[in-house]
């Protein structure tokens, strides 16, 4: 009898249980917590390759005090290659972002022009015998820049400018195709200028961004003195040359 009972109770308590279970519950499901907004905030690090060309111009006039000689320019537009690394840092306010930047790129961007004839000073008269050769070579571009722009979430669009500085070599060579007479020069400098261009960044993962750029850069003029070689007149001309041109890069930076 006993038995009986106990296997009763055991039943009644197993069927309450179960019943219970079924019943609707009134707790409220866990609340959705959104994700943080993505921060374009902070240092970061990486590297950029890319593409140049320039607007450069080659002229030489007679030195002072000197005689007068040919008055002529020469169209150089070097253009090639560049490559480097690149460091800054971020701060956001909302949707707006400010930035400091250096970058450093090892660069090709060359060319060697030829100006066949040039004309008689004081006349306007073209001397096909003369001819004039110059070159110019960009082989590092260095710029110190702020950023500034507007971030959509993981896009950032931004404008950018400051200090621009590279290593130029220059060499021009002016020759005459009869009697011997023939000026050379060279010259090798850091030239400093300035930047300006604009850009837009993509952030692939919170760590990990691509960004495509465009920078125009003018380092200024550069001046030097050709000289006359053996069995010339004793005349001394001045070369000066322009550098400056466009570069668009593409870059990717690891953000910390």
């Amino acid at each position: 009898m006993q038995t009986r009972l106990l296997v009763a109770a055991a039943a009644a308590i197993a069927s309450g249980a179960a019943f219970a279970a079924d019943m609707p519950t009134t707790k409220a499901p866990p609340a959705l917590v959104p994700a943080p907004p993505f921060s374009w905030a902070g240092f970061y690090i990486g590297g950029n390759l890319g593409y140049g060309w320039g607007d450069a111009d080659d002229r030489e006039v007679p030195a002072p005090n000197e005689p007068a000689d040919s008055d002529f320019s020469i169209g150089v537009h070097p253009a090639g290659g560049l490559g480097g690394v690149q460091a800054g840092h971020n701060w956001q306010s909302g949707a707006f972002v400010v930035g400091a930047e250096a970058d450093f790129d090892v660069a090709a961007i060359n060319r060697n022009a030829r100006l066949n004839g040039l004309p008689i000073a004081g006349t306007g008269v073209i001397d096909p015998a003369w001819y004039a050769t110059a070159s110019e070579k960009l082989q590092s571009l260095g710029t110190l820049r702020l950023r500034a722009g507007v971030a959509v979430d993981r896009v950032l669009f931004y404008a950018t400018g400051g200090l621009a500085y590279g290593d130029v070599q220059y060499a021009s060579l002016t020759q005459y195709n009869g009697p011997a007479a023939e000026y050379v020069g060279s010259a090798s400098a850091w030239e400093v200028g300035w930047t300006l261009g604009g850009g837009v960044e993509y952030a692939l993962t919170d760590a990990w961004t691509i960004r495509g750029e465009y920078l125009y850069y003018d380092l200024g003029n550069q001046s030097y003195l050709a000289q006359p070689v053996a069995l010339n007149p004793p005349n001394i001309v001045r070369q000066t040359f322009s550098t400056n041109g466009q570069i668009l890069r593409v870059g990717v930076n690891l953000r910390f």
